[in-house]
């Protein structure tokens, strides 16, 4: 089990994760120790703090289903949509996490702000189910790639709605601990249509925002060359390849609960 807390410990937060939860009659009953304690960890063990992300993680999936549901990749236009983006999850030294986000989609025609944050939510539960007590130190660096945002058609992809969820989600509610944010490819559009979305953000997580221009090699600063895939200069092999193992996640688990 990839953690710091003794299996003393571990049942200890699950015990009080799960007081805490019967108490709240608004919130989902059937949540896994594990869901419970990443919670505890991505908080670094402040109880409230659990408490209150999870509290925000549950209420968005209620209050906003349009996001949560209506996500079955074979459906016309989640493939769409899929066809568009490649998205990674790899393994770092040190007990760390990187995700990555690229589009793939130069005239933007399947591009969708809301379809982005079905997909992102999707992927996301389906890693929880699949890897409910792995913790991650440095849980998540996230590298978006907008390679393909050069025409301000982007503007006409934006939803204010799915941005303000998709914010609230990262910055108050997802059982993660993130540590950096970079923007690769970052095209003047590209900053122009960021700019747009970021004032969502807190400025937490603005501060740990950083930009890389096209052909740069500034990203290498950050991550070493047996930590990236091919299409950043690594020795990993391309998001293309690693597109294929994140499908064959969500196809594991499309069938279980919160991931349709």
């Amino acid at each position: 089990m990839t953690k710091t807390m003794s299996s003393d410990d571990y049942e200890q937060v699950a015990k009080e994760m799960r007081a805490w939860l019967n108490s709240q009659p608004h919130l989902p009953q059937d949540v896994s120790d594990g869901m419970l304690c990443r919670f505890a960890h991505s908080c670094y063990y402040d109880m409230e703090g659990a408490k209150s992300a999870a509290d925000t993680y549950f209420t968005l999936r209620r209050d906003y289903p349009q996001l949560f549901t209506d996500r079955d990749p074979d459906s016309p236009h989640m493939k769409k949509f899929i066809s568009a983006v490649n998205l990674a999850h790899l393994e770092l030294s040190e007990r760390r996490k990187l995700w990555i986000w690229q589009l793939n989609d130069p005239n933007l025609e399947h591009y969708e702000l809301t379809l982005d944050a079905k997909f992102h939510l999707l992927v996301n539960d389906c890693w929880f189910l699949a890897n409910e007590e792995r913790f991650y130190e440095s849980d998540i660096y996230m590298l978006v790639d907008f390679k393909d945002i050069v025409s301000i058609k982007v503007f006409t992809k934006l939803n204010m709605l799915a941005a303000r969820v998709l914010s609230k989600y990262q910055r108050e509610a997802v059982p993660v601990r993130l540590k950096q944010l970079h923007i690769v490819n970052a095209s003047f559009v590209a900053r122009k249509a960021f700019a747009l979305v970021k004032k969502f953000f807190s400025k937490d997580v603005n501060d740990m925002i950083h930009f890389h221009e096209a052909n740069s090699t500034t990203l290498h600063n950050f991550f070493n060359e047996d930590e990236l895939p091919s299409d950043y200069g690594g020795t990993r092999p391309s998001m293309k390849t690693f597109m294929v193992e994140t499908m064959k996640l969500i196809n594991d688990k499309r069938y279980d609960k919160n991931t349709n």
